[in-house]
């Protein structure tokens, strides 16, 4: 789903526009000035544009193939940017590929604010751009809304557009804290309201939320928590909600039985891909899951079921994970069979890089 989202030109919030004859950035209202004579070539506007994903985890380790098929899709739009490719963007982004160039510095954040923070920085994010040349003129990224934030911030003082194909808490919406973010997906606000009607709809009663401890997991606990109240008329209660450690499997465990402490049924759950195993296997030593009379309701695992089977055990988890329900933003199939049709036309060559070594066959995957 995600590289769909950073490959289709239509953001949720405005990021960029054309005034008159001029290729400029805006970010809800603002417009920022017209090219340097510098920055133009060939009567371009050249846009130095940073690009901040999570391509590997904290220790080195590589993560699903997915992600470097989001890395390649930006590689690729660079690419049909510059060339005047109106493949994906169409007669919209006409004005847009006449008048500007990009030159696309790509770096790895691995998910960590930390990183994310350094990487911006040595792309020049806080640099004052009379003493940076090189300076980006806008963020694409991050991938993980606690990423985000931090570079969203340092953007916002420096008058940097950052723009977020898959950073979906709804606190980055506050725009008196981070008023250069945007992004192409909406806000968990629109995930966890469907979560909350849905478990009215099905007359889920007493709920329980396991969530994990960051600005996803908060922010989108606490619209859920928030829509569910108002679903009150129909029976739904929050008996607790229990946060829990990003990698730990102690911390997972004791969210779990907390939960099944309290008579809860139903569990709403907030947890990244990489720990869904320790939460499975938290869930299971409890009795809660893989068996009768236990529902659970997943935000932004659309991949679980694939994912258990290149597992080490798929039989175990594919029976554990059955029966979840997973919530997630919907790409239109036109779009999808459009984009998988265009990125066939591209050898590999041409979207690959250092922080992304993305393989043939991986390139050559439809995107679901």
């Amino acid at each position: 789903v995600a590289c769909f989202v950073s490959a289709f030109p239509e953001p949720v919030e405005p990021a960029c526009r054309l005034v008159g004859s001029e290729c400029v950035l805006s970010v809800d209202g603002f417009i920022g000035p017209p090219a340097p004579v510098e920055r133009r070539s060939g009567g371009k506007y050249l846009v130095r544009l940073g690009v901040a994903l999570m391509l590997t985890s904290k220790d080195g380790s590589p993560l699903p193939e997915w992600r470097r098929l989001v890395a390649a899709s930006a590689s690729l739009a660079r690419k049909h940017i510059n060339e005047g490719n109106l493949a994906i963007a169409g007669a919209a982004g006409d004005p847009l590929v006449a008048r500007c160039a990009v030159n696309l510095s790509m770096v790895d954040t691995s998910g960590e604010a930390t990183i994310g923070t350094e990487k911006a920085l040595e792309m020049g994010l806080g640099d004052d751009p009379s003493t940076n040349p090189t300076k980006v003129d806008v963020v694409v990224g991050a991938s993980r809304s606690t990423v985000s934030s931090p570079i969203s911030l340092i953007g916002g003082v420096q008058n940097v557009p950052v723009i977020s194909h898959a950073s979906t808490s709804p606190t980055l919406q506050d725009k008196n804290t981070y008023p250069y973010f945007a992004r192409t997906i909406p806000s968990d606000s629109i995930t966890a309201k469907a979560a909350a009607f849905l478990c009215a709809h099905w007359e889920f009663r007493n709920i329980a939320v396991v969530y994990v401890d960051d600005m996803f997991g908060k922010g989108y606990a606490s619209k859920f928590e928030s829509f569910a109240s108002g679903f009150g008329g129909a029976g739904v209660q929050i008996l607790t909600a229990q946060p829990f450690t990003k990698g730990s499997s102690e911390s997972i465990s004791s969210a779990v039985q907390a939960a099944d402490g309290f008579g809860a049924r139903i569990i709403v759950v907030i947890v990244y891909m990489e720990d869904l195993a320790l939460m499975l296997d938290a869930a299971e030593q409890a009795g809660m899951t893989g068996v009768r009379g236990y529902a659970w309701v997943a935000a932004d695992l659309q991949s679980a079921p694939e994912w258990a089977l290149d597992t080490s055990d798929p039989e175990r988890y594919a029976r554990l994970v059955g029966g979840w329900v997973y919530l997630k933003t919907l790409i239109p199939r036109e779009k999808q069979v459009l984009f998988n049709e265009v990125k066939s036309l591209a050898p590999v060559q041409d979207v690959q890089s250092s922080v992304n070594p993305i393989t043939a066959a991986e390139w050559q995957k439809g995107c679901e």
